[in-house]
């Protein structure tokens, strides 16, 4: 199949209209810059075509953690995938940070705290996630 790439929502809404593009990829210009940006047009039209695959392409190791925010609400906007782009460059990080979020894109819990498991009551392990807070990246350092 063809994946059509857009970058604004009126193309979206072309191909759309069209009956063309099973899937879509939407570069960072058509979706929301941060999680505060309005998005009631891309929700209601993602609601509106749920038969088709939507991609979003975010930026990877933003200020404050704060794709993991963005993923998490194009998510709830109804988007289908992700691809965070620069995730991968050849460094030292680019496995350490896949990891960490793929962990914390799929995580539903509280970014801020949550817990790993139940089993402290058995093994006597209590503990919190290792993620809490911003996590800094070398790749990103001033």
């Amino acid at each position: 199949g063809i994946i059509w790439k857009v970058s604004s929502l009126d193309e979206m809404k072309e191909l759309q209209a069209e009956n063309v593009g099973s899937v879509i990829l939407l570069s960072k210009e058509a979706i929301p810059a941060s999680v505060d940006d309005a998005s009631d047009e891309l929700a209601e039209n993602l609601s509106n075509h749920k038969s088709i695959v939507t991609i979003a392409q975010i930026q990877s190791m933003m200020p404050a953690n704060a794709e993991i925010q963005l993923g998490k609400h194009l998510a709830k906007l109804g988007i289908s995938s992700l691809v965070l782009e620069d995730a991968c460059v050849g460094d030292e990080e680019d496995v350490k940070y896949t990891a960490y979020a793929i962990e914390e894109l799929q995580k539903k819990s509280s970014s801020q705290f949550s817990m790993t498991g139940l089993t402290g009551s058995t093994n006597g392990h209590f503990g919190v996630s290792s993620h809490g807070g911003e996590v800094k990246w070398r790749r990103n350092a001033d």
